[in-house]
């Protein structure tokens, strides 16, 4: 066999080829222009072989292909080096395709991109049944998978059978196989026996889905059923990749040799837009952050929670679902209330054996007898402040000299909160919103003195090793998610005063791209909480609070858990709005966007000149993640800075 820099050959006892994906000298195989060129030449000289056939697999432990290296996708790199990259995957897939002996990927690591592209493009499937992912992350990168693998599954299975793959839906093995996209989902130490044995048997695969809906007189009304499913996840406004590629397979399935062509064209000129350029920015500094989980070196010790509030059981399920240890010290039995949350974060029935195997790595610990081992101790009780400080004080005298003290908090000074320690520096505050796997960031709250640069601090690594986004802020009155996201509330509770219409606010948040109007976020918040939120914020940075907060929360008007705030409410469902509310607006929404979002784009730049983020690109990243302001348009920094740049050029045209 000849020598290769990032694959590794091999003929076994029953003549099958092992084809093993080794990037050299990275810990991920992520695809670029060097290893797809090595593929090629591997592949076009396998097109005349005579062997059992082929098993494309990863020697990297725990690896597989997690598709295309997207920092050579990015819009300084020129449109041909774009254009060329996606041109020689499609290739490769074709060749994987084209082998005259069956072909199988043998998936021991996250499969996604163009890495399900080339799974998808072999005969058989096969996946450890280990926490790992498969599907198609482009539609949340601002374009499309181009290299053939969704068109080949409709083809085989039907149109609608790609719908989740058009979703952008991320996968686990056993969701995987259920949907027919692997052909056997086993333990690890079976899968390389499963291998073999069927490339050697070659079992017939699944049978074809409705390929009626394939036909052409047929395409239009499955195109137009996933277009109305895609709908309310992609508005192709913002995210355009998915209605793109339905509209290209309906137009060109029946040729694809022109439909291959349009479809690596559509993909290179959706990466050159403004879009994708902030989506893969976001994308990059995400992975960057989980990717320091190598900072808590204690994965075996226990994480210690004192408290049975709602963030302590959430955080004691997260850390659990990732493997950790965890020890819950409360005063009473949670059993009840553990095993109800563990089911609907798994959604599972409450005695499913997932929802069993969770709940073992859970001890209830009345005493703390744990406390000592633990590597993170975790104060979230529901005390009082003065018994909240003193209880730390307590925590640092019996916990490990290694361990890192926490404490939740809201509009709680950790610098108060440490007053009383030996050595307040240990103290670091954490923030989160429920319910914790639908909300991943995880704001970590440094002491005072201590400059929150990237994320470099052990905490961040605990945060990444439970699946969360870590970001390290100063401690502050108001933490950044707050901010933010009440001076969203505010501005728009402050033109409701002014007159302006309930639902054209709303409709205006919305339309921007935020998930719901300020009105519709403080209901669901509660009102009462967003005038205790505010008024913490006002004794800091002197902020106006609209009178009509402190008239609604005076008339028990509190919004969804009262039945009645801005909006009524009956059972948790909105009721239709009076008809003053809902009348018709005139003005000019766009306008009306800006005004909205102003305020929030000028507390995000103070908050960076304060330093209670270090990066822009970090503050972005909570903003997008934490208040969920639109990710496609990379956060209100990079909002700001492109607005801008847009605002000088058409002066000076």
């Amino acid at each position: 066999m000849d020598k290769f820099r990032h694959f590794r050959l091999s003929v076994d006892e029953h003549q099958i080829l092992w084809l093993g994906i080794d990037a050299c000298g990275k810990r991920h195989n992520r695809l670029d222009a060097e290893i797809l060129d090595e593929l090629i030449t591997i592949l076009g000289t396998l097109q005349q072989a005579d062997h059992k056939g082929l098993i494309f697999h990863s020697p990297k432990p725990g690896k597989f292909t997690s598709g295309f290296d997207l920092e050579l996708l990015q819009p300084r790199a020129t449109t041909g080096l774009i254009a060329d990259l996606l041109h020689q995957g499609r290739q490769a897939c074709q060749l994987l395709a084209s082998l005259p002996f069956p072909s199988l990927a043998l998936i021991e690591g996250n499969c996604l991109g163009a890495g399900l592209e080339l799974a998808l493009a072999m005969d058989y499937r096969l996946a450890a049944n280990t926490r790992l992912y498969l599907g198609f992350p482009e539609p949340y990168l601002g374009y499309h998978p181009c290299l053939g693998g969704t068109e080949r599954w409709m083809a085989q299975q039907g149109p609608m059978a790609a719908l989740p793959l058009l979703q952008g839906r991320r996968m686990e093995p056993e969701q995987a196989l259920q949907l027919g996209l692997l052909t056997a989902c086993l333990p690890p130490q079976q899968l390389h026996a499963a291998a073999v044995d069927l490339i050697l048997h070659q079992p017939a695969a699944a049978g074809r889905g409705p390929y009626l809906m394939n036909l052409p007189f047929l395409r239009p009304l499955a195109a137009w059923r996933l277009a109305r499913q895609l709908k309310p996840i992609f508005d192709p406004a913002h995210y355009p990749g998915p209605s793109h590629q339905l509209a290209l397979w309906k137009k060109h399935a029946g040729n694809p040799q022109q439909l291959s062509v349009m479809t690596t064209r559509s993909a290179s000129e959706l990466l050159k837009t403004r879009t994708a350029a902030n989506l893969i920015r976001l994308y990059l500094h995400t992975s960057r952050l989980l990717a320091c989980s190598r900072l808590f070196p204690h994965p075996e010790a226990p994480v210690h929670i004192i408290g049975d509030t709602r963030p302590a059981l959430e955080l004691a399920l997260q850390s659990a679902r990732h493997g950790l240890p965890v020890s819950l010290q409360v005063r009473r039995d949670i059993t009840a209330e553990l095993v109800k949350l563990a089911a609907a974060r798994l959604r599972l029935t409450r005695d499913h054996p997932h929802v069993t195997a969770l709940l073992g790595n859970i001890r209830l610990d009345s005493e703390g007898k744990n406390l000592h081992q633990a590597r993170l101790l975790l104060e979230a009780s529901s005390d009082k402040a003065e018994r909240r400080r003193e209880k730390l004080v307590l925590l640092e005298q019996q916990a490990h000299k290694d361990a890192i003290l926490a404490c939740t908090v809201q509009e709680l000074s950790l610098e108060w909160l440490s007053f009383e320690m030996l050595a307040p520096e240990r103290l670091v505050g954490l923030h989160f919103f429920n319910p914790l796997p639908h909300q991943p960031l995880l704001e970590i709250i440094l002491p005072s003195g201590q400059v929150p640069e990237g994320n470099r601090h052990p905490c961040c690594g605990f945060a990444a090793r439970i699946g969360t986004i870590p970001l390290l802020l100063r401690d502050t009155p108001a933490h950044l998610v707050h901010r933010l996201t009440l001076t969203y509330i505010l501005q728009g509770i402050s033109f409701l005063q002014q007159g302006m219409p309930l639902k054209a606010i709303d409709r205006a948040g919305r339309s921007f791209g935020m998930p719901s109007g300020p009105l519709e976020l403080a209901d669901g918040i509660g009102l009462d909480e967003c005038c205790r939120l505010a008024e913490a914020m006002e004794k800091a940075y002197r902020i106006r609070i609209p009178v009509l907060l402190y008239d609604l929360v005076r008339q028990g008007r509190l919004g969804e858990k009262s039945g009645q705030g801005f909006y009524r409410y009956r059972r948790g469902t909105r009721l239709k709005p009076d008809p003053e509310q809902g009348q018709q607006w005139e003005g000019d929404e766009k306008s009306l966007q800006e005004k909205l979002v102003n305020e929030m784009l000028e507390e995000a730049s103070i908050c960076l000149e304060e330093g209670i983020c270090h990066e822009a690109e970090l503050l972005d990243m909570g903003a997008v993640f934490g208040t969920g302001f639109p990710a496609f348009l990379g956060g209100p920094l990079q909002y700001s800075q492109q607005r801008n740049g847009q605002l000088n050029n058409r002066q000076t045209a």
